[in-house]
């Protein structure tokens, strides 16, 4: 790919930030379950459609959004399942709805299959017996701190990502946290009926200077 598609989202984040839209643009999900030995994964990232065709109407020179969504997210299938490591059976969908714009991500895998997976595999969780690490996407690389970051950084506030664990496939969730050679934050944890709910702004990772990886204790 031309660039990651990480920086690309970045960049369309910018474009929709002056619209200032309270709920934010992007909505990103990660669902893991599991029964026996084998590990289940979905993922779905959408852009709100709404929040860049609100940038557009203020804009003194507006854009041809589906053009701009095809330029800047044109994904083929075979490009997205060949970033995951070997041994994964994956399914993707891209999404182009009248509201929203993305992709879903669908893969199941042996437990031991992914405890063995190297750095490479972004979103693929490893899970050991005290606990689960997922490495995100590779990001902006923190941008130059001009003010289309600024932008973006405000508007990705009110945007976040959930990660949902089965309580069938991990029984406690003790904490979690965003870390980088940097730094380490600690990220909402809550405890529903079925599944444990992390959460966390999508800004600490499309904004975040170093690539993080989500560490879950048990």
């Amino acid at each position: 790919m031309k660039r990651s598609i990480w920086r690309r989202v970045r960049t369309a984040v910018t474009i929709a930030a002056v619209a200032v839209v309270v709920s934010g643009c992007v909505d990103v999900v990660q669902y893991i379950s599991g029964s026996g030995s084998t590990i289940d994964v979905y993922l779905r990232f959408a852009l709100q459609k709404s929040a860049f065709e609100m940038a557009n109407a203020f804009s003194d020179q507006p854009q041809n959004l589906d053009q701009m969504f095809a330029e800047e997210f044109n994904l083929e299938r075979a490009q997205v399942l060949a970033t995951l490591p070997e041994g994964i059976a994956a399914d993707y969908r891209a999404l182009n709805t009248e509201f929203e714009y993305g992709f879903e991500l669908s893969y199941s895998a042996d437990r031991d299959v992914l405890a063995r997976v190297d750095g490479a595999g972004a979103f693929v969780p490893r899970i050991g017996p005290s606990g689960m690490s997922i490495p995100l996407a590779e990001s902006s690389g923190g941008g130059d701190g001009g003010e289309g970051d600024q932008f973006a950084a405000a508007f990705l506030g009110g945007a976040k990502y959930r990660v949902f664990v089965s309580r069938r496939l991990v029984s406690r969730v003790s904490s979690a946290r965003l870390v980088t050679a940097q730094q380490a934050i600690d990220v909402s944890v809550v405890e529903l009926p079925d599944v444990w709910m992390i959460e966390f702004p999508v800004s600490l990772w499309l904004m975040a200077a170093e690539t993080p990886t989500l560490e879950v204790v048990f």
